[in-house]
């Protein structure tokens, strides 16, 4: 709440963005909570697996917090080298192109727009986080000479096929970060 509290003081309109997940929706309570006049957007792919319009609909509607579904379509309108331009260097952040199509949407209505990104990666919330954890408690009670053993035999284990999983996971264990 505190982060929050922060965050809503401002001197532009702020918005939320409110998708279906459990971070997004703990923001979004909290700006109700401490009585923000702040209004939550949703990006709306209709008809598309991964659409969370009608779960954030009803969050949004739980919480008490005005809302509003935005309809983006695939149109490239130059949108790319604005992004290019912005991020001027090797950028791993899958989002980013649908953040600023977002923003431009938005705009008129939040100049600062609150979201839940990173609650799910400090809180394990994906499968992938969850097995990264097991494997680093693995690997510290791995006796310190399996790294140079592995080291040695890796070449024979296949980069493709069966094995190409199992032996990304050997390297995490044993190289950690810098091999994931």
């Amino acid at each position: 709440l505190e982060a929050i509290a922060m965050r809503l003081d401002a001197d532009v309109p702020v918005g939320a963005l409110l998708s279906g997940g459990v971070d997004s929706a703990l923001v979004c309570w909290g700006i109700r909570h401490l009585g923000a006049d702040v209004s939550a957007f949703t990006v709306g792919t209709p008809g598309h697996a991964s659409d969370e319009s009608d779960d954030a609909e009803a969050t949004a509607r739980e919480i008490g917090i005005p809302h509003r579904v935005l309809a983006l379509g695939e149109v490239d309108d130059g949108i790319v080298d604005e992004l290019v331009a912005a991020f001027p260097e090797p950028f791993a952040v899958g989002s980013a192109l649908g953040m600023l199509r977002v923003s431009r949407a938005v705009r008129a209505s939040a100049t600062v727009l609150l979201t839940g990104d990173g609650g799910d990666d400090v809180f394990l919330g994906y499968p992938r986080h969850q097995m990264l954890l097991r494997m680093q408690l693995l690997a510290a009670r791995v006796p310190g000479v399996a790294g140079p053993v592995w080291r040695g035999v890796r070449g024979l284990v296949p980069r493709r096929g069966a094995l190409r999983r199992a032996r990304h996971a050997v390297d995490y264990t044993l190289g950690g970060l810098g091999a994931f």
